[in-house]
């Protein structure tokens, strides 16, 4: 792609990386679609502006899993958000875009430890309704912030948390995380 003269560019979303206490940090980004649309669509401009660049208004966007997520959630609001450049094109790998299967499926799995205390801290932090006592465990509710504050690579480098489940069967019924919240994550 360098070699077509394209640029390209690399997103690290809003609370990702900066050094400091949670409360310095911008609150996480995770799984938050308007959010990691506008990362990603900021990075596209910024990548304009670098000198040597075409600075066409063209750009494409291809993630994967999580970033998947961030790709249809690109599609979803580059229009709005950025009626200055023209998105071409989307490919989305393996997206974590059915998030209500994905915690029914989960919810009391081990592997619910490497990506559900982000999706908490973040979402809580961005949906004020969220009561993260009403779904995670005590377990949970004590690890939840440090966990998410490191790698997905911690657990696997690591393992998981032995306290037990993350999350609550009742991450499954609640009115933040059930069946409405979880299905309109994407949108929004």
């Amino acid at each position: 792609m360098v070699k077509a003269n394209w640029v390209v560019t690399a997103t690290d979303y809003t609370g990702i990386g900066p050094l400091g206490t949670r409360e310095q940090m911008a609150p996480l980004g995770y799984l938050v679609a308007a959010s990691e649309a506008y990362d990603t669509i900021n990075t596209v401009r910024a990548g304009r502006s670098l000198a040597g660049s075409a600075g066409t208004s063209d750009f494409a966007v291809y993630r994967q899993s999580q970033g998947g997520h961030c790709a249809v959630s690109v599609g979803n609001f580059a229009q709005a958000y950025a009626p200055d450049l023209s998105l071409k094109a989307i490919a989305a790998s393996d997206p974590a875009i059915e998030m209500r299967e994905l915690v029914k499926n989960i919810y009391d799995q081990p592997i619910a430890w490497n990506l559900g205390p982000s999706a908490v801290l973040s979402w809580s932090q961005h949906y004020p309704d969220v009561d993260v006592r009403k779904i995670l465990t005590s377990a949970g509710l004590t690890h939840y912030e440090s966990r998410a504050t490191k790698c997905i690579l911690y657990d696997v480098l690591t393992g998981p948390l032995q306290d037990g489940p993350l999350f609550t069967k009742e991450v499954l019924t609640d009115p933040w995380t059930g069946p409405r919240k979880l299905d309109s994550v994407i949108e929004h």
